[in-house]
């Protein structure tokens, strides 16, 4: 297989970030949604924690939350340092990034994702650069660490996170977590029918439209399956195949109804809507619904 063939569009996760110290009342939001939440852990610095909304197609939300505000630690401490200069601090709460899979198999640096893209955006000219990978983890709730590799976007080329995906891959040698829960059929199921995740919309101006698509072709290898006047589409595969599910969707957006002009003008550019597959709808008339800082859409699965 050579590096042009590597996919790099196999979503893995969406990221919606809670106040500091609130993960739980986000969580209990979910589950009012219909959504079955799962305790997650604190990340290896101890700045984050999380929990997780699972699906049977292999794709997760993350719930996260930083542990304390920046007040909590110390001025000119190593602490305080670290979480002012955290990817995620200056975020508001909602929807602030999404993960696409890496490719932890393959282990050469010729076939790493960052030098996969970073050849792709040179080649086509699209100017996508990602850094090279770098370790995380966290703890579990029994303890157990779990270790992974993140392929972020160059901040200096693409400054603002959450518009290009990063890539997460769990390290070979530690048990697939997330993978082993996608099999267990109570982790997966849920009161409110959500097979996975349907679409992901992410808002840009229209000045950075073009731009925003040359960037996500080179990133995930693939064309744009759709355009029209507000959007133009792309098809992600998801970590597990659903041969009977219709593969989830990623919209490039430009503002097309009331409040996108002042979501970009209060959030910046991002995702700007989850959608999820859904069946079996206890309420028929649900269309979407919102956290207080995030918009949450139902198409059928």
């Amino acid at each position: 297989m050579s590096n042009a063939d590597v996919n790099t569009r196999t979503l893995d996760h969406i990221v919606h970030l809670s106040p500091a110290g609130k993960l739980e009342e986000t969580a209990q939001l979910f589950r009012g949604f219909g959504f079955t939440v799962l305790k997650g852990g604190v990340h290896i610095d101890g700045l984050t924690e999380n929990n997780l909304v699972t699906f049977q197609d292999g794709t997760y939300v993350e719930l996260i939350a930083f542990t304390h505000p920046v007040s909590y630690y110390p001025p000119g401490s190593p602490e305080r340092l670290a979480r002012e200069s955290h990817p995620w601090a200056s975020k508001h709460p909602g929807w602030i990034d999404y993960a696409f899979l890496g490719n932890g198999l393959l282990s050469p640096p010729s076939s790493r994702i960052s030098t996969i893209i970073n050849g792709r955006g040179e080649s086509e000219g699209s100017g996508a650069h990602y850094t090279d990978e770098e370790p995380g983890g966290r703890t579990r709730p029994d303890g157990v660490a779990l270790k992974w590799l993140i392929t972020a976007p160059d901040i200096k080329k693409h400054p603002r996170r959450g518009v290009l995906p990063f890539f997460a891959e769990i390290k070979l040698n530690e048990a697939s977590f997330l993978r082993k829960v996608s099999e267990d059929p109570e982790a997966i199921k849920h009161a409110n029918g959500a097979l996975g995740v349907s679409y992901l919309s992410v808002l840009v101006h229209e000045s950075s439209r073009k731009l925003q698509e040359g960037y996500i072709t080179s990133v995930s290898g693939s064309k744009a399956v759709d355009s029209t006047e507000y959007e133009t589409t792309w098809a992600l595969d998801t970590p597990k195949k659903d041969p009977g599910a219709a593969e989830p969707k990623y919209h490039v957006a430009v503002p097309s109804r009331p409040g996108d002009d002042d979501h970009l003008e209060r959030f910046g550019e991002g995702i700007l809507v989850v959608g999820f597959k859904q069946i079996g709808k206890a309420d028929p008339d649900l269309k979407e619904v919102t956290t207080p800082y995030a918009r949450i859409a139902w198409t059928s699965g």
